[in-house]
């Protein structure tokens, strides 16, 4: 029996995931964010702690919280006893929280030309695989298609959450591995009440 194997983006060693973290970028807040949130996993799933590393992402980024099951570059994801005060929506009484989300990029076809946007480099189509792109979109789209930009770009959006932390459809396991998370992220950003 082999000890270590590689399987599907995870690293396994005598059955247990230990697959790192790694870091392409840190030019923006988000790529900031999503590292944070995904070294703060890492260090709950495998009992180490990187206190350095999480404190100097953490001075690099605005104190943006936000639900567990948010996009790793939204904010930083926290369990919802860290969050203080809960702001609430008048109309639904949910938390109230911000997020960054990112802008949606889309081309436009028209019958003699392509409309896109302004920023992106020059796009060359493949003729068929547009025709059957629109084909595909269902409720008539007007032609327009989204795509993958070169770059994202950002805005900050006000969401809200009727429960920030839905453990009720999360095995047991699960929630064991939750509340380990949260021990995590709770000693960092609330070192005082541990």
């Amino acid at each position: 029996m082999k000890a270590f194997s590689v399987n599907l983006g995870s690293d396994f060693f005598k059955g247990s995931d230990i697959r790192g973290v790694y870091c392409t970028t840190l030019k923006s807040p988000q790529a900031r964010y999503s590292l944070l949130n995904r070294i703060l996993r890492w260090q709950s799933k495998q009992s180490i702690l990187l206190p350095r590393v999480t404190s100097q992402l953490l001075n690099g980024i605005r104190r943006l919280l936000v639900p567990a099951w948010e996009a790793d570059d939204s904010g930083i994801k926290t369990p919802r006893f860290v969050v203080q005060p809960h702001l609430r929506d008048r109309d639904t009484q949910s938390v109230k929280y911000r997020r960054w989300i990112p802008l949606r990029s889309s081309v436009r076809f028209l019958e003699d030309r392509v409309i896109g946007p302004r920023i992106e480099k020059a796009r060359h189509f493949n003729p068929d695989g547009v025709f059957l792109t629109l084909l595909q979109q269902r409720g008539g789209t007007g032609g327009i298609v989204g795509v993958r930009p070169a770059q994202l770009s950002y805005r900050l959006d006000t969401s809200i959450c009727p429960n920030w932390d839905q453990l009720t459809a999360l095995s047991e396991q699960e929630q064991s591995e939750f509340r380990a998370w949260a021990a995590i992220v709770a000693s960092y950003l609330c070192p005082t009440a541990f």
